[in-house]
């Protein structure tokens, strides 16, 4: 039995760079592992 497509949740990081300007910059969790949940 082959794992389903690994999920990809999109989340807002936000930063400040040396000057003080803050930013926000569009990023995915994609690192997942499929695992037992229990059972």
């Amino acid at each position: 039995m082959t794992n389903p497509e690994t999920p990809k949740i999109s989340y807002w990081h936000l930063w400040t760079d040396n000057e003080g300007v803050t930013h926000q910059t569009r990023c995915e969790l994609t690192n997942f592992e499929w695992q037992s949940m229990g059972g």
